[in-house]
Order: C-alpha cells, then sequence, then structure tokens
C-alpha cells in the first residue's frame, strides 16, 4: 500500500514564517501522512495553521476510540499556537468548507460541555489584537501577554457514531437515480 506525506512545517522549535523562508518553510513541524484513505496528522507544530481557514485550525478527527478526542483536547490545550480558534470535527465533515465546519459546530457541540477556553502568555508581536505601541513594548522590554483561544470538540461521542449514519453519504446507485431524474433540468443544454 502506497502513502503521500505532506510537510505543513519544518522548522525546529522557533517559528520564523515570512517571504524569505519559502524554500523551506517558517513553520514548526506539522506533518500529514495519508494512506488507504486515511490521514494522520502527526505533530501539531505551528505548520498546522496552514491546514486551516480564517484565523482558525480545523482539526479532523477519525475516532477508534472514546478517549481520542478527549486527549486530543488536552494535547491542543498544551500547545501554544498563535490561534484564537481550534475546532475538532469527524472524518464526515469537509474541512475545506466554512459551512460544513460551523454546522458541525452548531449540531454536534454543546457550549456547556464541549467547548474550552485557555489563556497563556505569549510573545508573538504581530498579534493583530494588539496596539502599535503594546507590540513596541514587546519587542523593547522581551515580554509576554495573556493570550486567550477557545477549543471547539465538534465531534460526536464515540458511543453515538455507530448509531448514527453518515452525513451525506449517498450510493452511487442513488446518484445514478437522481441524476437520470434531474438531467434536464441540471444539464439543459443536453
Amino acid at each position: 500500500m502506497s502513502f503521500k506525506v505532506k510537510f505543513w512545517g519544518t522548522r525546529g522549535t522557533i517559528a520564523c514564517p515570512g517571504p524569505h523562508h519559502l524554500a523551506f518553510g517558517g513553520n514548526t513541524s506539522c506533518v500529514e501522512v495519508s494512506m488507504g484513505g486515511r490521514r494522520v496528522i502527526l505533530d501539531l507544530g505551528t505548520g498546522v495553521r496552514n491546514l486551516g481557514y480564517c484565523g482558525a485550525t480545523v482539526i479532523r478527527v477519525r475516532q477508534e476510540n472514546e478517549t481520542q478526542v478527549p486527549q486530543l483536547m488536552s494535547a491542543v490545550e498544551r500547545l501554544r499556537m498563535s490561534q484564537r480558534l481550534v475546532i475538532l470535527v469527524d472524518d464526515d465533515i469537509d474541512i475545506n468548507a466554512a459551512e460544513d465546519v460551523l454546522w458541525a459546530v452548531g449540531t454536534r457541540s454543546d457550549p456547556a460541555t464541549d467547548l474550552r477556553t485557555d489563556t497563556f502568555t505569549s510573545s508573538w508581536d504581530l498579534n493583530p489584537s494588539l496596539s502599535i505601541e503594546q507590540r513596541r513594548q514587546l519587542r523593547e522590554e522581551n515580554i509576554g501577554y495573556p493570550f486567550s483561544r477557545i477549543v471547539i470538540n465538534a465531534c460526536q461521542p464515540f458511543s453515538d457514531k455507530a448509531k448514527l449514519s453518515p452525513v451525506n453519504k449517498f450510493s452511487q446507485k442513488l446518484r445514478r437515480e437522481a441524476l437520470e431524474k434531474w438531467e434536464k433540468v441540471l444539464n439543459p443544454k443536453r
């Protein structure tokens, strides 16, 4: 069986993204391995940001046991990445479609139990929420500031996965029948 490896980040412990690092990248390690229809992220360094969009990082999870998502939530909380929003979704969600991710957040997460916020000290002086004066002070005094973020578990409970039908997964037969029925409407010039 063949597999594909994609490096989203290859730096050591200090991220330094920018145009002068285009040849090898400036993000810390994040490695994606795809094999047999499965995708695994081996490291969640700053390169994980490139898997996300719109200032958010979305992590797609193929649940194999009931402890996997809680363990991943804890691991994400320990990361000091400069994303204000991190969302975990099941593997039936298209992480490149914002509406699908928001649908998962709106239907699969309970704000009382599935949202976690944490605050840590950061020295990221490019934070757009800081004023220019605050950024200057960070650089000059080499100090940190409180950086908060939210981590959302938008995954179905593992115990319910076997009971629920897949989202938007139609059989090839049903697709063919629908296409045949609606061909003239969908492709009027044919």
